[in-house]
């Protein structure tokens, strides 16, 4: 006796029942396969039909002989003796390949009002445009194949017609190009399918595509920026640009108001290297390091040199450690211990912040979280006898900060850093109070206005300025490199 198994989700059959099958896996059929065989149904009845509706059939079989000699007969019914593809696409309620080809035209050529105008021809037909746009996306997959294969008619579902059209609106263009509508579109297709106005959804999705700004090649980017340099820089014709696998390698480069470190600059075009020696040049000669601290001396900035010959090795120095200068004795105190209740003083000790920071390097240490909230903390007093701080009242910051455990913790490392019995208290302030004191508040501002200042350093440089206008580029983000 023989028994005969059919499924569709082979992966669930159990190990020990396929090891005693003899298994046959049926492959869904070719469209070029299924309009064969339509077409000779068709000539058997004496019926005429054109390549268009042979291709909508097949492709709407979906690889089942079965569905496409159901739809034949659907369209037998429909047009009778003769069949044509727009008729069958109506029969079938799916757009006719001709006009999705007009629409990746639309697309390809720019022609917004184009595309909006073969939107409204569909939708006013009654067509479901959430399958519109599922078979706009395989044609523009269409145009990507053909324009890339020399012989694409075995990787599509094309016909003849269909390929010559498409042959010809492809060699408008490049394949970047279409990778990038191919991309697009496949994007914002579930946009359209899950939003609640689909027509909008989808003309708009379009009109984004067809009003693309132009790629710019690489090469001519390289050759506006050889011709920046020979204006501005005055080198008079550019040096030879570096070939080979290293020439197309690109490194980042860091542009920081403080410290700037010499990059390699080997493989660089000539553009490149003016740009990166004038973003290192300008930027620390007329913004200075701002002094973040009264007792921190800042580090003076490395220059660059003005022309870095490609095959030198560039060494950056090592950044010398700050020079901390010895804080001032602390102020008296009360011998009366401070209470959370206390009102606290207006002004904290301006000297405590550098003995604070180093306090809270020192937490960070064992407790990063604990750190990150003590950050929010104003310090009121910092020296050996007592250490005192104010938080924000009712805040998270003034919960998690008065823990037991977290105080235990902050008075271990206190008297560690003094090594004497230090008292650590907390009091409460308003949030207005303690804005703009704490060291997260003054961090943030420092680099803020390091940030402004490395800004307004590129936006004064000529080089930088004639990038932007020749690229038509613009600043976005300034790194500081800190």
């Amino acid at each position: 006796m023989k028994f005969i198994f059919a499924t569709t989700e082979v992966h669930k059959v159990p190990v020990t029942i396929l090891s005693r099958c003899q298994r046959y896996d049926f492959k869904l059929i070719s469209a070029a396969a299924i309009a064969k065989r339509i077409r000779f149904v068709l000539d058997q009845e004496n019926i005429q039909a054109d390549e268009a509706a042979l291709g909508l059939m097949a492709r709407e079989a979906a690889g089942s002989m079965r569905d496409a000699m159901s739809l034949l007969d659907q369209a037998i019914a429909w047009g009778g003796d003769k069949l044509l593809g727009e008729e069958i696409a109506r029969v079938l309620g799916i757009a006719g390949r001709s006009v999705l080809i007009e629409l990746g035209g639309a697309l390809v050529d720019g022609d917004g009002a184009r595309v909006l105008t073969l939107v409204a021809q569909l939708a006013d037909q009654g067509f479901d445009l959430v399958q519109v746009a599922r078979d706009t996306l395989e044609v523009l997959r269409d145009l990507v194949v053909v324009k890339v294969c020399k012989d694409p008619a075995s990787l599509t579902e094309l016909t003849g017609e269909e390929l010559t059209s498409v042959r010809a609106l492809v060699a408008k263009t490049t394949v970047e190009d279409l990778m990038r509508l191919h991309l697009g579109f496949s994007r914002g297709f579930d946009q359209v399918v899950h939003a609640p106005q689909q027509r909008s959804a989808l003309e708009m999705l379009l009109l984004r595509l067809a009003l693309r700004p132009p790629l710019l090649p690489v090469d001519d980017l390289i050759t506006r920026l050889d011709g920046i340099e020979r204006r501005l820089v005055g080198r008079g014709a550019a040096p030879p640009r570096a070939t080979g696998p290293r020439a197309s390698r690109s490194e980042p480069s860091v542009v920081s108001s403080t410290l700037h470190a010499v990059e390699p600059m080997e493989g660089r075009s000539a553009g490149s290297r003016a740009v990166a020696t004038a973003l290192a040049e300008p930027a620390a000669a007329r913004h200075p390091a701002p002094d973040l601290h009264p007792a921190v001396q800042p580090v003076p900035p490395l220059q660059a040199p003005d022309v870095i010959p490609d095959s030198a090795p560039i060494e950056s120095e090592a950044p010398t450690q700050p020079f901390v200068k010895p804080l001032p004795a602390p102020p008296a105190v009360s011998e009366r211990p401070v209470r959370a209740t206390d009102p606290a003083p207006t002004q904290p000790d301006p000297g405590a912040d550098v003995t604070w920071r180093a306090i809270l390097d020192a937490v960070r240490e064992r407790n990063a979280g604990l750190a990150s909230v003590l950050e929010h903390a104003v310090a009121l007093e910092v020296s050996p006898h007592a250490l005192r701080l104010a938080i924000e009242e009712g805040s998270f910051y003034a919960e998690r900060a008065r823990d037991d455990r977290a105080l235990d913790l902050l008075t271990r490392v206190v008297r560690d850093h003094f090594h004497a019995s230090t008292e650590v208290s907390f009091s409460l302030l308003d949030a207005a109070k303690t804005s703009g004191r704490t060291l997260y508040d003054k961090d943030e501002a420092d680099r803020v206005e390091r940030e402004e200042k490395a800004r307004a350093a590129l936006e004064q440089n000529k080089l930088v300025r004639a990038a932007v206008e020749a690229l038509g580029a613009r600043i976005q983000h300034v790194k500081t490199g800190e």
